[in-house]
């Protein structure tokens, strides 16, 4: 309608006389949707400058030439169907339906008409207004010429062409007009321009246009030549359009699409999808370029509001865009508060070419325009904003300074089709411009010498100018005035018109040029375009109305990533340069997929001033969340910072901040770009060009936002514009870096130790290999874990190199570790539970698409000269929120992931969730999966570790685990990392220790001989022992440490430092630093050579011991200092704040007033410790809520479970090295330090729950109430802590700790005559409480001992502890005296299994029931009293008492109740012994020949005890009946007798424990049941008899061994004599002549006689009996088959 001159009025006019064709009735619908879609063309263009445009509009093909001036209109979804409807429909009830129809879309259509027309109108006077802008017809030309020799590249031009870069697909090698033949279509040429189309068409229409043609009804018919080519098929490589992905693409997909008939439909989606328009793409250009920086923003941010912000910005930016459009410049670039703009040279036509020298004369004009209007710009309140501001106030003043440069400048596109693309500027211009803009000071404009050349031949200028041959910048003009003037008649800005597009492109091309602009554009203003298609309202809004709206002052967390290794400088190497860009390519596409997978924003990708740069935000709008910090923005910050370095090799370093900024678009009305601006985005860039930045530094706010998971080492504060005070800055560390130390930039004297371990690993990772284990070995201070630190960093940086994935984890074992199980786990769990679903296959196909992309040696060949000199300590922070996911640790979420993905046991998930890992019980509860059972056996246990560790590491190439103080590290760790060892591959264990001559390992003996013979043959372990440090490696330390030449140490400091050290590096180190504080080393000038000074020589300040001089050190400390360190010491090598500060204000007996004052004596004595390089600290993270803008927190400001303070922030501490614990702890006294512990305790107790203590809190409370001293709250914590250790079957550790807390009582030296190990003058002063807990601890470690069939040391302790409660003369002060019972049963129990030798009269064990019955009588509790009489029937049976045994069991039958007393018995005793009496007796009455009485008893065991056991007790059931199957066996009552067992034994076992579970009599279950079945069966066929025939003719089930033969003939009959029944069954069933009988009567025989002989030596009568039955039965077989029985 514009194009055929039609007035508004004709227009409308127009529109509704459509509505009467059915056929176009759409039009209203297409018009608003192209309308909307040149809106957001003409706003998104506005964020881009020209050049850009430029490449799309290239990209795109846009053709030039005049257009027909008729327009066919058809609907988008058209089809030759849909055709037949609109012409055949005559049915009168669909033309009824369709009248009403349209009356709706002509509602519709007429009440948008009015913004319809007012769109029209906007961009209309638009194009208007740029139109007179753009100069004359020829100018335009000029342009335009310009722009394709720019594009197409000329001939002459030596610059690498699209050809020199290499692409996944080679660039069409076409001119624009065959390209615009090609994509002709043909449908839409008029039947005389058909012949001349036909003519030029190269090749057929793509497929997708195809699909579009008009029918023959509609349009005019095409020729044949047309036909055939348009049935041709498309190339078979021609793909879909890219699917668009925002709203406004959307909508125009959805529209009626406009046909042009002298124009075809594009074919651009498929040639982006087939990769065609390949990034990156380069251009070389000469141009001169201004950069305009501006002050004075920070300061305006904070005192006025958004609103007002973003007004008095644009007004600002409007003046500068202004003078740079006006004189015909390109504003490339918003950076922050600046901005780049360029002129470059143009035209081919001399009298219209733009040469380099006038580029550089209206470039300075134009910045002398800007300081001139844009210098001292005041702003002014326009309300009351604050005390003392009234409305017109000055509040603050803005201001300019700028710089020229001029020469050659290439233009990068980077990035992808699909995310992000930037457009970057590289080229020595930058560098000119920068550095002159920096020279200059407020309100000046200085030019470069380069510049200045230049000018001097397009302007004229005052001498000093013209003279000038300096090679610094050059002042050239001021606000008041310019030095020079220009000869050069400007030009105006080349910004072209989408009126063009109007003209040229159907919507469907329209679309796709927005999808790319978009690319190009912050996903904030694509996002709120989108939005406008959805609210009419919003879309006639004023571009002053959307930046206001667009503005806001949020809460951001901006990073500031730089790359200072990458050389983004131009060489002209084609060669060299190609790799440039492709490595700036793959930086965008890596950081891109990183934040795509984060959902962060990229705010910018520049080459400035600071070099390369990327800028990226979380809190923008589509990028905030909840715990966005934790969760989002410090795991991106991670990733990206290792995926540069890891992906891509490119050293990077990362500035992080978080606070209110100004967020919203600045620039002019026709250039802008959306921005962040504040004072926490200046400190972002800041701390990203930090000396001394180690990878990632952080502010404070930052740390505030986090939680607990992370970690954050503190560095010195910073000073930062717009910031009162120094900025404290934290470095973020992952669990792994928290809990070791990190890299010594000093280290010396360990490179061929490094190397050895280095090269192990690289072995592994070539050949695939099975695990290998290292082990280092060492003296205190001669640097075993720096040494491992140091390796583990090399092998990380080789993985890197190689591009493999390296998992790390690594623990330090700690005092009292041996004590805790699985300690190990607490730190290598978190570690690897981080990768759990982190690295999937989508995750691994993207990584690997963009590495394919590049060369395998184009980034190491750019890089590899920087990589080799980045020093490791430099890398420190490569591991830092390891995968971004260490926050995990805070949450059970990823543990209950694993879990189920394991189908583990919620015994399980509680066992390792809370009681290894320290996490809340109800937190890893869920629905009803709650404990019920007993914890989990040992041996699952450790499988599921090893497993799960496997599981996590699975995608991992090489997994290290580093251990340091293994000689600490307890038992169940050491199974864990061998089950690992034996099973992982490519896993590599590096373990540092004490010399083991002094320190014993707690690894299984066979496992470490295994790991010296067998491994070390197979080069899978290595033991590397460090030796002190030579002379000359303390030389080397010396200069490193003194940053000398190793040339310029004196002979004698070299000496002194040796002799004082021992060659201890530590202690040389220590020596060394006292020196360089003395300032005692100084240069000899005659020498050359540093040594001491003479008022402070060598023999001066010689100290004895590393002890002396750290005293000499802490001597000098003040009192605040050194109470501190005296408490520190006493806390343990790790602590935190919150713990000594709770002793601090516990041993003060500090009030709540005083709380905050001794709060920050204890910080500051910390910060001194730690500046003093004694301790280490380590920032916990923080939740915090509405933290104000601008305050700065105080160091205790985080929320304590401690109730010293309101919000405190947690610190973690550890000594740099033990030796400083060792020797200040050898300075206090006992008593201080007694005194220390107990308040340590107290303080511990009151603060942590019952339900919060995991072992390794339990273990550490319990020691300090140990070395407090307190001994019956240590005995209480043993006693817990042990019972725990046995459910999970850790009967060591039980062990362990029982004993550490009887060495309370134990002397260290000779004190005389003991009783149970205690002397008898302490056992004497011993009271009642700490002898009862003497008693209990006693039979703790003697059940443990049993339960590891350590038998002497069983009976041992029991009979210690007997003894000590005979002795001691508190006993007779015991009221409850069943706490000696179990020492009774104990005892008894070790008798039954012939672990103590007694005579042929059994005196010792008469004795013992004896005094049994005594106690129990005097005691009156039936429960002790059933157990003692069953214990007193059994002895006299097995004596052969049958009286005396009757007896005992009749008055059993007076006492024992089964409902009453079971459950009590099997609690006191593990089973219920007393109920266990019936089921022997039914024995011993076969003894003595009453069969009737034996089966009575075996009946009243099977039906009225046996319904009252606890059927979980499976245990307590079989040693019921198994005296009672045996007496049902010989009663012929087998099968009954089998049907019993089965059901209260093997049943009742596989359902409450299952496959994989054990139990004491668990191998005999099986052939229990076949002897029953074969008894009871002896004249009938037996179903399973193969399988029994098999079992019995392998010897090796015909024997149990020592153990299970006498537990099990100490009830009633020896396994042995099973088996050998079995045998006498089955040979009975074989024919005389089959071979298999011979061998089973003969092995029978064997084991039968050996049955027989060890069940009459101590065992039961009735034991020896049924073996002599047994061997009797085989040798009457053995008779019939004439065998001899001997």
């Amino acid at each position: 309608a514009r194009k055929k001159s039609v007035d508004d009025e004709e227009l409308a006019r127009m529109m509704t006389r459509v509505l009467e064709n059915k056929k176009t009735v759409n039009l209203g619908e297409a018009l608003a949707g192209r309308v909307h879609l040149l809106n957001s063309i003409t706003w998104l263009s506005r964020h881009v400058p020209v050049c850009v445009l430029d490449r799309l509009e290239h990209d795109i093909n846009l053709l030039e030439g005049e257009h027909d001036s008729s327009i066919d209109i058809i609907s988008s979804s058209e089809s030759s169907e849909e055709e037949a409807h609109f012409s055949d429909l005559s049915d009168e009830e669909d033309e009824e339906e369709e009248a009403k129809e349209d009356e709706g879309n002509k509602g519709n259509l007429l009440s948008d008409m009015q913004g319809l027309h007012s769109s029209l109108t906007e961009i209309k006077e638009e194009d208007e207004d740029e139109d007179e802008s753009e100069g004359s017809a020829d100018e335009q030309n000029v342009v335009r010429a310009s722009l394709t020799h720019i594009q197409e590249g000329d001939e002459n031009q030596d610059y690498p062409s699209d050809e020199d870069y290499p692409s996944d697909e080679e660039p069409r090698n076409c001119s624009v007009h065959s390209r615009v033949i090609t994509n002709q279509i043909e449908g839409d040429v008029r039947p005389e321009q058909t012949e001349q189309k036909t003519e030029q068409k190269s090749k057929p229409a793509p497929t997708r246009v195809e699909a579009n043609r008009i029918e023959e009804d509609v349009r005019p018919k095409q020729t044949e030549q047309n036909a055939e080519q348009e049935s041709k098929p498309a190339p078979a490589e021609e793909k879909a359009p890219i699917p668009e992905t925002d709203e406004v693409a959307n909508t125009v997909d959805k529209t009626p699409k406009l046909f042009l008939p002298e124009r075809r439909s594009s074919a651009l989606s498929s040639n982006y999808t087939q990769g065609t328009f390949k990034l990156p793409h380069a251009s070389k250009h000469e141009s001169a370029l201004l950069f305009v920086d501006i002050s004075g923003f920070t300061k305006l941010s904070k005192l006025v509001t958004p609103e007002r912000l973003s007004e008095t910005i644009n007004a600002y930016f409007q003046l500068i865009v202004d003078e740079v459009t006006s004189h015909g410049g390109d504003v490339l670039k918003f950076a922050g508060d600046a901005l780049f703009a360029e002129w470059q040279v143009n035209g081919d036509d001399e009298g219209t070419r733009l040469e380099i020298e006038d580029c550089v004369s209206i470039a300075a004009t134009c910045g002398a325009g800007v300081v001139s209007k844009c210098s001292d710009f005041p702003v002014y309140a326009i309300s009351q904003h604050a005390a003392g501001v009234e409305m017109g106030d000055q509040v603050a003043t803005l201001n300019v300074h700028c710089g020229l440069g001029v020469g050659q400048v290439v233009g990068v596109h980077v990035g992808d089709n699909d995310f992000r693309r930037e457009y970057l500027i590289l080229g020595d211009p930058i560098r000119q411009s920068t550095e002159a803009g920096d020279a200059a000071s407020h309100g000046e404009f200085l030019t470069s010498p380069e510049a200045l050349v230049l000018m001097r031949k397009s302007c004229s200028m005052e001498e000093s100018l013209a003279s000038y041959n300096g090679d610094e910048p050059i002042l050239i003009a001021f606000k008041s005035a310019a030095k020079f003037q220009s000869r050069t008649i400007p030009k105006m800005s080349r910004r072209r018109s989408v009126h063009a597009l109007w003209e040229g492109w159907e919507n469907n091309a329209l679309a796709q040029y927005r999808k790319l602009l978009s690319l190009y554009v912050h996903p904030v203003v694509v996002d709120n375009d989108s939005a406008l298609t959805k609210n009419p309202r919003r879309r006639n809004s004023t571009i002053q109305q959307r930046h206001t709206e667009e503005a806001e002052l949020r809460s951001v967390y901006v990073m500031f990533i730089s790359m200072p290794k990458v050389r983004a400088k131009i060489t002209g190497n084609a060669k060299e340069d190609s790799k440039l860009f492709k490595l700036l390519n793959d930086i965008m596409r890596v950081c891109t997929r990183e934040l795509v997978r984060y959902s962060g924003h990229l705010r910018q990708f520049i080459v400035d001033d600071k070099g390369l740069v990327l800028i990226a935000t979380f809190g923008l709008r589509g990028s905030s969340f909840p715990n966005m910090v934790t969760e989002r923005a410090l795991p991106a910050t991670s990733a990206l910072h290792n995926s540069l370095q890891n992906d891509l090799g490119v050293y990077n370093r990362v500035g992080g901040t978080m606070g209110n900024a100004y967020c919203g678009v600045v620039g002019g009305v026709k250039r802008h770009e959306y921005a962040v601006l504040g004072p926490s985005v200046n400190l972002a860039a800041r701390l990203m060009m930090a000396a001394t930045n180690p990878g990632i530094l952080v502010d404070d706010m930052i740390r505030m936002r986090s939680n607990k998971g992370f970690g954050f080492n503190a560095l010195e504060p910073v000073k930062a514009k717009g910031f009162a005070s120094p900025v404290p800055i934290y470095e973020p560390l992952s669990n792994v870096e928290r809990r070791w130390g990190r890299i010594e930039s000093n280290f010396v004297g360990r490179a061929a130790e490094v190397k050895r371990l280095v090269g192990m690993a690289r072995e592994m990772t070539a050949f695939n290999s099975t695990a290998k284990l290292a082990f280092v070995s060492a003296e205190s201070g001669t640097g075993k874990s720096t040494t491992i630190i140091h390796a583990v960093e090399h092998i990380r940086k080789f993985m890197n190199r190689k591009r493999k994935r390296t998992l790390i984890a690594k623990h330090i074992c700690k005092e009292g570790d041996k004590l805790v199980p699985f300690s190990m786990l607490k730190s290598l769990l978190p570690d690897v539970l981080g990768e759990v679903n982190t690295w999937s296959d989508d995750k691994s196909a993207t990584t690997g698409s963009i590495l394919s992309a590049m060369s395998g040696s184009d980034v190491t060949d750019l890089l590899d000269a920087e990589l080799d000199g980045i020093s490791l300590a430099s890398q420190a922070s490569s591991n830092s929120l390891l995968s971004g996911l260490s926050g995990w640790s805070a949450s059970p979420e990823r543990l209950l992931h694993l879990c189920k993905e394991m189908d583990a046991s919620p015994e399980f998930v509680e066992l390792i969730g809370h009681h290894v890992l320290g996490l809340g019980k109800d937190a890893l509860q869920t629905g009803d999966d709650k404990p019920k059972g007993k914890a989990p056996s040992l041996h699952s246990t450790i499988n599921f570790m090893a497993q799960a560790f496997q599981l996590c590491t699975k995608r991992a190439e090489l997994v290290i685990i580093a251990l340091d103080d293994v000689h600490m590290m307890d038992a169940m760790s050491w199974k864990v990392l061998y089950k690992l060892f034996i099973t992982t591959r490519n896993l590599f264990v590096m373990c540092a220790s004490r010399p083991l001559k002094d320190y014993e390992l707690e690894i299984e003996p066979s496992f470490w001989g295994e790991l010296n013979e067998k491994y070390t043959e197979q080069n899978r372990f290595t033991h590397i022992h460090l030796s002190r440090f030579t002379k000359e490696n303390i030389r080397s330390l010396l200069a490193v440490e003194l940053g000398l030449d190793e040339e310029q140490i004196s002979e004698t400091l070299q000496s002194d430092v040796f002799k004082q050290s021992g060659g201890m590096p530590h202690f040389a180190n220590e020596i060394i630093e006292s020196a360089k504080r003395r300032k005692a080393v100084v240069l000899d000038k005659e020498s050359g050579t540093y040594c001491w000074r003479k008022d402070d020589g060598g023999g001066q300040t010689t100290f004895a011991s590393i002890g002396e001089l750290i005293v000499h050190r802490v001597d000098s400390f003040d009192a605040n200092v050194r109470n501190v360190l005296n408490l520190a010491v006493v806390l343990g090598h790790h602590f935190d704040l919150f713990e000594i500060v709770a002793v601090v204000h516990q041993f003060l007996h500090v009030n709540s007033q005083q709380r905050h004052i001794h709060t920050e004596r204890v910080c500051s004595a910390l910060d001194f410790l730690v500046s003093e390089r004694i301790l280490i600290q380590v920032f916990d993270g923080g939740e915090v809520e509405d933290i104000e803008e601008g305050h700065t927190p105080v160091k205790d400001t985080v929320s304590s479970p401690f109730r010293f303070g309101k919000n405190v922030s947690n610190r973690w501490f550890s000594f740099c090295h033990d030796v400083w614990r060792a020797s200040l702890l050898q300075m206090m006294l006992a008593s201080r330090k007694r005194d220390v512990h107990r308040v340590i305790a107290t303080t511990l107790e009151r603060e942590y729950s019952e339900s919060d203590r995991d072992y390794g809190t339990r273990v550490k409370l319990f020691t300090h109430w140990r070395e407090s001293g307190d001994f019956v709250k240590s005995a209480s914590l043993a006693m817990s802590l042990g019972k725990s250790f046995e459910e999970l079957g850790l009967h060591q550790q039980s062990i362990g700790i029982f004993n550490d807390a009887l060495d309370m009582w134990k002397g260290t030296e000779d004190t005389g005559e003991t009783i149970g190990g205690i002397a008898e003058q302490v056992l004497d002063s011993i009271g009642v409480t700490d002898l009862e807990y003497i008693i209990k601890m006693h039979i703790g470690m003697a059940k443990c001992f049993a339960n590891l069939q350590k038998a002497a040391e069983s009976v041992e302790t029991y009979q210690n502890a007997l003894k000590i409660y005979e002795a001691a003369p508190a006993s007779y002060g015991i009221e409850d005296r069943t706490i000696v019972f179990p020492i009774f049963s104990g005892l008894f129990i070790c008798l039954k299994f012939g672990q103590i030798e007694q005579d042929e009269e059994c005196a010792y064990e008469q004795n013992l029931v004896k005094k049994f019955v005594n106690e129990t009588r005097l005691n009156g509790d039936p429960v002790h009293y059933s157990r003692s009489l069953a214990m007193q029937g059994e002895v006299h049976a097995r004596l052969g008492n049958w009286d005396k045994a009757f007896e005992a069991h009749n008055e059993l039958g007076k006492v024992y109740n089964v409902k009453k007393h079971s459950a009590a018995i099997c609690k006191a005793y593990g089973s219920d012994r007393a109920g266990q009496s019936y089921g022997a007796c039914a024995l011993w009455y076969m003894e003595v020949n009453k069969p009737e009485e034996s089966i009575k008893k075996c009946y009243y065991v099977i039906n009225k005890l046996m319904p009252h056991m606890e059927p979980r007790n499976v245990h307590n059931s079989g040693m019921l009946l198994y005296p009672v199957i045996w007496a049902m066996k010989d009663n012929g009552l087998a099968l009954e007798a089998r049907e019993n067992w089965d059901k209260y034994v093997v049943q009742a076992f596989n359902e409450y424990f299952g496959e994989g579970a054990s139990t004491f009599a668990l191998v005999g279950y099986k052939p229990f049941m076949m002897l029953l079945d074969l008894a009871g069966k002896e004249d009938q066929e037996v179903e399973r008899f193969e399988e029994y025939l098999e079992f019995v003719l392998d010897e090796e089930n015909l024997r149990f061994g020592k153990v299970f033969n006498n537990g099990m003939g100490g009830i009633a009959r020896v396994g042995d004599s099973v088996t050998a029944e079995i045998c006498y069954y089955v040979a009975k069933r074989l024919d005389d002549g089959d071979e298999r009988k011979l061998t089973l009567v003969r092995n029978g025989l064997d084991v039968a006689r050996g049955a027989a002989e060890i069940s009459g030596k101590g065992m039961t009568i009735i034991a020896h009996t049924q073996s002599m039955n047994t061997l009797r039965k085989l040798e009457s077989l053995a008779e019939e088959m004439c065998l001899s029985v001997e």
